[in-house]
Formats: C-alpha cells, structure tokens, sequence
C-alpha cells in the first residue's frame, strides 16, 4: 500500500473520531488539519516536518481535484501558508555507546541472540515486531527483512540460523517464526 494512501486512512479516521466532515471542513479546519499531518501510524510521537509538508501536499492536490471535478465549490485550504515549524523534543541519548553495543555483540555465542540483537539496536525493532518476524519475510539473495535493507552482519547472522533449503524455501518453511524458541544456553 502506498504511503499516500496509508496517510489519507489515517487522516480518515482521525477525522471521524474528531467529528471533522472533510468534504464540508468548518472554519477551524485549517488548525485541525495542521496537528493532523503530525499523526502517526502507531498514535504515539510526531512525523518530521517535512513529511507533515508532504502531506500536506497531497491534501492540497486532493482538494485541487475535488474542486475541479465540482465536487466541492470551495477549496479550503487556499490562503493557508505553510505549516509553522514545531520544535521537536531531543531524542532520549543510547543505552549504550556504540563501542560497548559491538563489545556485547562480539561476546553472543549464539547465531540466534545475535538476530535478536541486530534487530533490536542495529535496526530499532521492538519486541513484538522481532517475534513476529517469519522466515517469509527475510529476503537473503536481496539482503532485505520486510522489505528493509539489512547490515552485513545481520544477514550473516540470519543466513546461520535459516533452515535448510533457504533461499528457496521448503514448503511451510516460510511461515515459521525465525525465532522460534530462545534458551538459557543461547545467552
């Protein structure tokens, strides 16, 4: 699914919580719609600035089209200047400084900690998103996960824990979880 359409579901459905008809927007339209375009998929943090522009972009080029096509008689977001910029908090500093990350790295003995690893600190995966991972989803002739350019190092560390007959896949190999179980001994 395309980005654009992801953002306008979202905007969609904010809408339809906050009560907003997109087609007929009120007078505090224009305010509503700018804390919209800093929504989130998830509903927690804020979009960067110039993805809010983007959107907006795609908003102005939609009602664009609905005026064109006599859908609406106004468009409602002429003479609305660009979105103010926002002050983003600091992020919160790393656990741990990278040095001391390829220190823990080097001491995993196990092929699979060392997935669970990269994926959480290299890559920013949180828990569930880890667990969820299947062997369907690991690409290793593109060096992708979900689509998603990996490291060298997690590549190596997936090609050593893939099943037999990866990368072409036994049947029923590929909805199987890639970390299927993780032991005392892995640690």
């Amino acid at each position: 699914m395309s980005a654009q359409i992801q953002f306008l579901r979202l905007l969609i459905a904010k809408a339809q919580r906050d009560d907003v008809n997109l087609l007929q927007p009120g007078i505090d339209f224009q305010f509503w719609l700018v804390k919209a375009l800093f929504i989130t998929k998830n509903g927690n943090g804020r979009v960067s600035q110039n993805t809010a522009r983007w959107r907006l972009q795609i908003m102005t080029g939609l009602y664009t089209s609905l005026q064109e096509l006599g859908i609406i008689e106004d468009h409602p977001l002429l003479g609305m200047g660009p979105i103010p910029y926002v002050e983003l908090p600091p992020r919160d500093p790393p656990l741990l400084p990278r040095v001391d990350l390829a220190r823990v790295f080097l001491t995993l003995q196990s092929p699979l900690m060392r997935v669970v690893f990269l994926l959480a600190y290299e890559h920013q995966w949180r828990a569930p998103m880890v667990w969820d991972l299947k062997w369907k989803d690991v690409d290793l002739i593109k060096a992708q996960v979900r689509g998603q350019y990996v490291s060298d190092r997690l590549l190596l560390a997936l090609q050593a824990i893939a099943p037999d007959g990866l990368p072409l896949f036994r049947k029923g190999v590929d909805s199987q979880p890639v970390i299927l179980f993780i032991t005392t001994t892995d640690f």
